[in-house]
């Protein structure tokens, strides 16, 4: 029988339970490639839940680059599809 889990956070797991873990670590995705997916998959539905139309937003890499490092701070990009995030008005 085999088990596999995932965890953001490894240091979380008790001792006696990871002493009989096998644990294999994957990187996070580099900001290009979760920038590549936010506009990609992602930016469509926080856009369109907060109200403004396409031609009244502009949002450059640049300041894309700078949510996904600053904001979410995360591997992936989940945290842009959080309520919490807002477009400016």
């Amino acid at each position: 029988m085999l088990f596999i889990g995932t965890v953001y956070v490894p240091d979380n797991i008790p001792g006696p339970l990871c002493d009989r873990l096998e644990v294999i670590s994957f990187p996070g995705y580099p900001v290009n490639e979760t920038r590549e997916m936010a506009w990609r998959y992602l930016l469509e539905h926080p856009i369109r839940s907060n109200g403004p139309r396409p031609e009244q937003i502009e949002l450059t890499d640049s300041a894309l680059s700078g949510i996904l490092r600053d904001y979410t701070r995360e591997a992936g990009c989940r945290n842009l599809e959080r309520p919490s995030v807002r477009c400016a008005e």
